[in-house]
């Protein structure tokens, strides 16, 4: 791992900056842009030490949801290949290809994968930060 991490080594600046140039700026105006952004990187921070984690998780519940459909093309393929059956049989099979998917209802899996992913970040993000303030 390399040391210091993205995370540590942006507050270890933030501190710098706040330490050494923040309040010797004469311009009040230029000390409230400096403290903004030192709070927008001290929030980057944590985050940037989050990430990695959080990335991985997410990745690896994006292949499960993408492979629970990965049978409706291979039904598909099925269907077409079966060129040679009645219309009645081709209906049926295609109404089950239907109802397979609105089972699955895709929509609605992959809003619950971003609300998923979104409660991750935020649980890394406050996880991180209350490690920042211990």
């Amino acid at each position: 791992m390399i040391e210091p991490q993205s995370g540590a080594l942006l507050a270890r600046i933030c501190e710098t900056l706040e330490q050494t140039v923040l309040y010797d700026m004469a311009a009040p105006f230029a000390q409230r842009q400096l403290k903004a952004s030192l709070w927008t990187l001290r929030d980057l921070a944590v985050r940037m030490d989050a990430q990695p984690r959080v990335l991985s998780e997410d990745i690896a519940d994006m292949e499960q949801v993408l492979e629970s459909y990965a049978e409706i093309p291979a039904a598909k393929d099925a269907l077409d290949a079966a060129g040679a059956l009645t219309d009645v049989q081709r209906h049926l099979q295609l109404q089950a290809c239907v109802e397979l998917l609105e089972a699955r209802n895709p929509t609605t899996a992959i809003r619950a994968l971003h609300i998923r992913m979104l409660e991750r970040e935020r649980a890394a993000v406050s996880s991180a930060a209350s490690d920042r303030i211990d």
